[in-house]
């Protein structure tokens, strides 16, 4: 039996140390509900979830964007409805202009053609989303070959969705039989069944590419509503490999403090025991 070292003390204050520790860490991991606070508590976990971390805030952002491309389309869409409503009563009056032997009649319908004219032109210059002009895209010469405008829709390379702009402005607004701004004109008799092609033709233009727009709507909604359960997915599986389990974390903190009470009381005991020799030598005679 030794005196100076007190052995049994020195190993119940190891544990009371390693189980201080162990107590402490649990109530981090309580406080931050997180289980990896460090690279060296589990490194290839932390790698995975800062990876799933990343993927998360991408298909974040990718959502958004998705939501802009939407809105963006709903603007573009909502002014051809009104180009299209325009283009109706266009065809209306010409048809009306037919019925009608009088020239200041014609002239008069005439006028009002004009302004619809006009009015289609300010739609389609006016329709802008964001400083994008939706109806009037620089550079096109054909309605044919739109202007690609290239938009992300997912967190991965190569995730893109492409939005044709086109130039529905009074100036682009043609076909094989004449445009719409000079060619529409019921002054002249002879010329009323010519315009009504022209008028047909343009709707039919404005439809299809609204149409092509709602097809685009409907594959951006599939696509915003796939990256919403990715989105969960990354998340759930982030959470096992990253949160801690807080009742798991309480049972731990509760286990050690047990066991730091015991230790406490066992090291108040064990560092009696050179006294308690000493006063047996004491009394050893």
């Amino acid at each position: 039996m030794k005196l100076n070292a007190n052995l049994m003390s020195l190993s119940i204050y190891k544990n009371y140390s390693k189980t201080l520790v162990r107590q402490s860490n649990a109530l981090k991991r309580i406080s931050s509900g997180e289980k990896i606070m460090s690279s060296k508590d589990n490194p290839h976990g932390l790698a995975k979830s800062e990876l799933l971390r990343l993927q998360i805030r991408g298909l974040d952002v990718s959502s958004k964007n998705l939501q802009d491309s939407n809105a963006m389309l709903q603007t573009a869409d909502s002014a051809m409805e009104n180009i299209n409503s325009s283009l109706t009563r266009m065809k209306e009056l010409t048809i009306q202009a037919g019925g009608t032997m009088s020239l200041s009649d014609r002239e008069i319908i005439q006028k009002e053609i004009d302004e619809i004219k006009n009015h289609i032109d300010t739609v389609a210059n006016n329709a802008e989303f964001n400083g994008v002009k939706l109806l009037k895209a620089e550079g096109i010469k054909d309605n044919n070959n739109p202007k690609q405008l290239i938009n992300t829709s997912g967190a991965n390379v190569g995730d893109v969705i492409h939005i044709p702009l086109y130039n529905l402005s009074l100036e682009m607004l043609k076909t094989s039989k004449g445009d719409l701004s000079k060619g529409v004109d019921v002054t002249k008799e002879d010329n009323i069944s010519n315009s009504l092609e022209i008028i047909e033709d343009i709707s039919k233009m404005v439809t299809s590419i609204r149409s092509k727009y709602g097809a685009i709507m409907g594959k951006t909604e599939r696509i915003a509503e796939n990256l919403s359960e990715f989105n969960i997915l990354n998340q759930g599986a982030e959470s096992r490999i990253r949160d801690s389990d807080v009742a798991e974390e309480i049972l731990t903190y509760s286990k050690e403090d047990i066991l730091i009470n015991a230790s406490t009381a066992l090291l108040a005991q064990s560092n009696r025991f050179p006294q308690d020799i000493l006063r047996i030598l004491e009394n050893v005679k």
